[in-house]
């Protein structure tokens, strides 16, 4: 009888709370669920770190990659840039080979698409150094976390359902909530320290080469107009 009257109880709060409109300012749908928002607001917080967040496309962070390769090939022989490799390569083999590590199914099919320790990475790099640069539209919070997590998984498309779109096209698995932020905290845990020193030297070269193109733009003074003092030892002319 009690699980009874606790189960009536949350009916009613659930159809409650689905008459109860989006807290997002300015979204009019009603809410999902037991969410405060509506499914298509609570979708981005739960799998993207926060209901107003979205997935950040490769395409948007191309400028920050080819900083970010310039760099690694520049420092390809520094023993942190090797071991960042040997660490994600070791992550992907041993999830290949069934150990227990973060993500291991997911890892491992990463592996088996042929996905290398360098190429993991430069795409974390990059996306961190987006997130650095763009800080409003990808702040360094759980969002930075689940975007990591996400678009590492992606370096490998989706495995495909046996489900097809309305549309007849395929239908690809979709990557869960949790598995994302295992992976992004997994990245942040091993390589937050690597990624800090790589995005600040990164930003130290570029304002050296400002700062020297600056230089060059720098007038000299007009010799006519300058007094200069004679040499030491030299009274002028007599």
């Amino acid at each position: 009888m009690a699980s009874l009257r606790k189960r009536e109880a949350g009916r009613r709060r659930l159809e409650a709370n689905k008459r109860q409109v989006c807290n997002v300012t300015g979204c009019t749908k009603r809410r999902h669920g037991l969410s405060y928002f509506c499914h298509a607001h609570a979708f981005a917080a739960r799998h993207h770190g926060h209901p107003l967040a979205r997935k950040i496309k490769k395409k948007e962070y191309e400028h920050e990659r080819k900083h970010v390769v310039r760099f690694l090939r520049l420092h390809s022989a520094h023993g942190a840039v090797n071991a960042a490799y040997e660490l994600a390569g070791l992550w992907l083999r041993e999830a290949e080979a069934g150990q227990p590590v973060p993500a291991q199914e997911q890892m491992a099919r990463l592996a088996a698409g042929g996905v290398t320790g360098a190429e993991i990475i430069e795409e974390v790099l990059a996306l961190w150094l987006y997130s650095r640069w763009h800080p409003t539209g990808l702040p360094d919070d759980i969002r930075l976390t689940k975007a990591l997590g996400t678009n590492v998984l992606l370096l490998v498309p989706r495995e495909a359902s046996s489900e097809l779109t309305p549309g007849g096209e395929k239908k690809y698995r979709r990557l869960g909530a949790l598995i994302r932020a295992e992976v992004g905290e997994h990245i942040r845990r091993v390589f937050g320290v690597f990624a800090l020193n790589v995005l600040t030297a990164i930003e130290r070269q570029i304002r050296a080469k400002q700062d020297a193109a600056q230089a060059l733009r720098t007038p000299f003074p007009d010799p006519l107009s300058t007094p200069t003092a004679p040499p030491e030892g030299d009274a002028g002319p007599h």
